[in-house]
């Protein structure tokens, strides 16, 4: 079979019919790209990226049965100005939530609703509940003052007697001082003519439990399968009703979404709206160095057109072999891109010394030789890239798998338009004479350099590439997917702050077993190993101690009773009674603040009240008096409700916790599930391995996030042990078949190897991790690594001399310098996982560059004689 004959005459008859094939290639690219738009889907779920059939595959699908509730959700974080205020806006906005069926299957606000209002407490240790207990005891005498006059009296008279037992020395008082700088502050508001009001529920809450004003929503979302950002609906109904219940910033509210939904969307937004600039800086730069290549903007015009086409064409196919998008095979745009554009450029330059052998005098000889002289190394070319792609099939790693299925159909179209699209295009334009030679006859002298201390330049190389070996040792396999992720999207943010929390930490391990015997024993073993934190299962859900703090609670009902549940109340003050009241605070207040008892912050709480009651007194308003005994105490029963319930705390059972924490506890199947926490949370990768070992040595059937990162690790350097493996061999067997000469195929792996080795030892020397996005520079740099050498090698053996200064050393100079243009631009993309992949792909090429056009010509020397 003579390849170059049959290249010529696939050209001669695509030139000769310009317009019809023309014509049926578009016609078939728009039918491609229109299935492609129809069929082909986007999928970020970074575990899609593994068989199905693995086994932590498979434990995932029994996690997500058993425990149904803790997949496809949206957490919503609420900051707000107190813990009473934060948990109480997480059950309005759960209640909207659960009511929108539509959107949501659940939602719930995991610390509120009446079972953790009336038994929270419990959860506390004695000792804090005592501290709570001789607070309250302290501030008993005060809240009895206002507890049977809710008026601006009795405010006005607990205000009086906190001063007067102040200034006598009575350091328990100072717990009033903010309940009197907003008393102050309501007071001067109403003179101002303004709302009046006093925040009963935050200051009532310094009274009871410490806790962070913090409180979430979990909610689990029906997703929209047909939309690319399949939560966005869910999401915008959330923060549509946060704003409508007033959870603003203005309010002293922060509300953000993490989650799984949330992350997953995001990251699909931050992958687009990277991809798409990062795509748009390639073609640019790729334009620019074509028409520096080219040296004609007709020729670049008909590469781009060529380029346009067969990624439809490859739009199709992808949407034929695989279906869907994943967050790795995405990277195909890029990798078409670069190698396309490498055969066409190769074409047209070959074209272009063909017409100058002929003075330009017949173009369409000059296509047809041209066809034919490229028919060897494009065709070998585009089999050892297809064949480095798809030697990912037989492995496990479905993303790579998926991407070698794209970008190797993608590489034979190309190789295919090469011989039929572009020459029936370059039929139908016109082109000035050549009048030069179409190599960089400037590098004639370095490539001389080169010939002549060829043996400086291989010890050099080796020197290199011995540094690398050496560094190997230290590289990094980082496969933990989160930190993939944009650090500085709201999910992303959020959930690294919410590590801490057992409710949303996604970084712990569970083991599911059969009775409640079977939880003391396993978690008496996990709570040995060092590297467990702490272990946590329903069962901890149950507060401790409770005999003792109910009895705490005991006590102190006996002195608050009286508050939160007065027996009367004393009727409405006149405007004589509140201006008395006044007057007599303002006493106490002056006084206090010339005692030596002043101290802050009570000091500056007795200023604010003293000038705010001077103006009132001054104004002497019957009316205003009146108005403010109808604001200031307006929620100040709501205010004790918590308190009130606090005190009704009765003792906890099993089957009396809310069905939320219960369910994600206790499996489906009636099994008990463990969860183990580590006690390195910074998910360094080294501590994530020890810690998955150490529980799997315990319970080996343990599943967790920490289990799939790291079986995910392991698995992706079984597939590019075994994938790199099977190329080498594939593309061997393919040059030699070709070539017909061992030494030849030696001479076109050589640069491979050693771009590959210095590569990986570069990476471990700056400490550069491989991730699951940025490995597959391997595969890239396998593909391109064997086809630049083969147009040199094919130059070589046809006799030319001066490599650098020929068409195939223009071609390969531009070619690396297009691909580094494609593949470098990815490292702008504002997505984490494909900006690392941009660079280390840019890091390889600039290796492969050095090892081809600097290496290679030295390995090669002279041009042998060949009969």
């Amino acid at each position: 079979m003579n390849l170059a004959r049959i290249a010529t005459r696939v050209v001669h008859a695509s030139r000769s019919r310009p317009w019809l094939v023309i014509a049926i290639i578009l016609a078939l690219a728009i039918v491609s790209a229109a299935g492609a738009v129809r069929v082909l889907g986007v999928n970020t779920d970074t575990t899609a990226l593994f068989d199905a059939d693995l086994p932590f595959r498979v434990a995932e699908r029994d996690f997500d049965k058993q425990f149904p509730g803790e997949i496809e959700l949206v957490v919503t974080v609420i900051d707000g100005p107190s813990a009473a205020k934060a948990n109480r806006a997480a059950d309005n906005l759960a209640a909207r939530i659960k009511a929108n069926a539509a959107l949501f299957v659940s939602a719930f606000n995991p610390t509120g609703g009446p079972f953790f209002e009336k038994n929270g407490v419990l959860y506390l240790s004695t000792a804090e509940i005592d501290a709570i207990g001789a607070e309250l005891a302290a501030a008993q005498p005060l809240l009895g003052a206002i507890s049977n006059d809710r008026s601006a009296r009795g405010l006005l008279r607990l205000l009086e007697l906190a001063f007067t037992a102040a200034a006598d020395g009575t350091s328990a008082t100072a717990g009033i001082a903010p309940t009197a700088i907003q008393a102050a502050t309501a007071i001067d508001a109403a003179l101002d003519g303004k709302a009046a009001a006093i925040d009963w529920p935050a200051l009532f809450s310094q009274l009871q439990a410490a806790s962070s004003p913090r409180a979430l929503v979990i909610a689990k979302a029906k997703l929209d399968l047909t939309a690319l950002e399949q939560g966005a609906d869910a999401t915008a109904f959330i923060r549509a009703q946060a704003v409508d219940l007033g959870l603003t910033a203005d309010n002293g509210y922060r509300v953000r979404l993490t989650g799984e939904v949330p992350l997953t969307d995001e990251e699909f937004a931050t992958i687009a709206t990277g991809t798409t600039l990062a795509g748009t800086l390639a073609v640019l730069g790729v334009g620019i160095l074509m028409v520096l290549a080219l040296g004609s903007a007709r020729l670049v015009s008909v590469t781009l057109f060529t380029l346009f086409v067969g990624f439809l064409f490859t739009l199709g196919w992808a949407a034929i072999s695989v279906g869907e998008i994943n967050l790795i095979s995405i990277a195909f745009v890029f990798m078409f891109v670069g190698i396309a554009v490498d055969f066409a450029m190769q074409y047209c330059l070959h074209y272009r010394e063909e017409r100058l052998k002929r003075g330009s005098a017949d173009d369409t000889e000059a296509l047809d030789a041209a066809g034919g002289h490229m028919a060897e190394p494009l065709l070998l070319s585009a089999a050892t890239v297809a064949i480095g792609f798809f030697c990912f099939l037989p492995t496990a790693y479905r993303g790579v798998a998926e991407l070698g299925v794209i970008a190797g159909g993608g590489i034979i179209i190309a190789f295919v338009l090469n011989f039929t699209l572009m020459p029936a295009l370059l039929r139908l334009i016109s082109l000035k004479p050549e009048t030069s030679p179409v190599g960089f006859a400037r590098l004639a002298p370095f490539n001389l350099t080169i010939l002549a201390h060829r043996k400086h330049v291989l010890m050099g190389a080796a020197a290199l590439m011995t540094v690398a070996v050496i560094a190997l040792p230290r590289l990094v396999f980082d496969f933990d997917p989160m930190k993939l992720k944009d650090s500085h999207t709201e999910s992303m943010s959020t959930a690294l702050e919410l590590m801490d929390d057992p409710l949303v930490n996604a970084n712990t391990v569970s083991v599911l077993v059969k009775t409640p015997g079977d939880i003391q024993a396993l978690s008496e073993k996990l709570e040995k190993l060092p590297d467990v934190g702490r272990v946590q299962s329903l069962f901890d859900l149950v507060p401790e101690d409770q005999d003792s703090k109910l009895a705490a609670l005991g006590d102190m009902a006996l002195f608050l009773d009286p508050v939160v549940n007065p027996l009367s109340q004393q009727p409405a003050p006149t405007a004589a009674e509140i201006l008395d009241a006044a007057r007599a605070t303002h006493t106490a207040a002056e006084t206090y603040l010339a005692s030596p008892h002043a101290a802050e912050p009570l000091r500056a709480a007795a200023i604010q009240v003293r000038d705010a009651l001077q103006r009132f007194m001054e104004r002497n308003d019957p009316a205003l008096g009146e108005r403010l005994s109808d604001s200031l105490l307006i929620g100040f029963d709501d205010a004790l409700a918590p308190l009130r319930a606090m005190l009704s705390a009765a003792p906890v059972r099993l089957d009396e916790l809310p069905a939320p924490l219960r369910e994600t506890y206790i499996a489906r199947d009636g099994r008990y599930r463990v969860q183990v926490f580590p006690k390195d949370n910074s998910r360094d990768i080294d501590a994530m391995a020890r810690f998955t070992n150490a529980v799997r040595s315990v319970a080996p059937d343990a599943y967790g996030p920490p289990v799939v990162i790291y079986e995910s690790g392991r698995i992706v350097t079984q597939a590019f042990a075994t994938a790199g493996g099977l190329a080498l061999v594939a593309i061997a067997v393919v040059l030699l078949v070709m070539f017909r000469s061992i030494g030849d195929v030696l001479r076109v792996l050589a640069p491979l190897l050693l771009a590959v080795t210095l590569t990986l030892g570069t990476c471990a020397l700056i400490g550069f991790p491989l991730n699951f996005a940025n490995i597959i520079a391997l595969p890239l740099l396998l593909a391109v690594g064997v086809a630049y050498p083969i147009h040199f090698v094919s130059a070589w053996r046809d006799g030319e001399t001066l490599l650098l200064s020929s068409p195939a050393g223009r071609g390969m100079l531009f070619s690396a310098l297009t691909d580094t243009a494609a593949f470098g631009s990815m490292s702008l993309a504002t997505h984490t996982g494909t900006s690392s992949m941009g660079l280390l792909l840019t890091l390889a090429l600039a290796f492969n560059l050095l090892a081809t056009l600097i290496v290679l010509p030295a390995i090669l020397g002279a041009p042998a004689k060949r009969h």
